[in-house]
């Protein structure tokens, strides 16, 4: 049973990232003003939708074809796309880069984001390259439920999305 968000700090060691982490194919670049997923609406057999808000083309792909198996994915590369993309869409969970360039970076869109009071049931999850226990600090107290390092392992990525989400 999932009693409200839990805080896990997920700083791996280079033994721990996977190799293969670091690889994405060239041909799975995607423009990231495309959006791949569909709608959460209430009772339709639509699989759960992921918000991934990363401004790295590599690491877009990364993590679709990290996810695409198990969920539908949705990606926004700025703080204009991702405002955008929430017009439509509730996704299930939003991975949030730290580091986005432009007028806003992922701390402040996750501040932003709990503001309001439609979505503050849905986790945020801190992705960054950063691994420093301010940085860890910092995330949390802007409202994010994890704090995961780049690059991800997928299966522990998979365990943690699963133990955040409600069924």
């Amino acid at each position: 049973m999932n009693r409200g968000p839990r805080h896990h700090d997920l700083t791996m060691s280079e033994n721990e990232r996977p190799k293969s982490a670091l690889m994405a194919s060239a041909n799975s670049r995607t423009d990231s003003s495309v959006i791949e997923g569909s709608v959460d609406k209430p009772g339709s057999d639509s699989r759960r939708t992921v918000l991934v808000v990363e401004d790295d083309p590599d690491t877009q792909a990364l993590m679709k074809a990290q996810l695409r198996r198990h969920y539908e994915v949705v990606t926004a590369a700025s703080e204009e796309e991702f405002w955008s993309v929430l017009e439509g869409l509730k996704p299930c969970l939003v991975l949030m880069d730290l580091s986005l360039e432009g007028s806003q970076d992922g701390l402040t869109l996750t501040r932003q984001f709990r503001a309001d009071s439609r979505r503050d049931s849905i986790p945020v999850v801190a992705l960054t390259a950063h691994v420093t226990t301010g940085d860890r600090e910092r995330a949390i107290a802007a409202g994010c439920a994890l704090y995961i390092s780049k690059p991800v392992d997928r299966r522990r990525l998979l365990d943690l999305i699963g133990s955040l989400i409600r069924p």
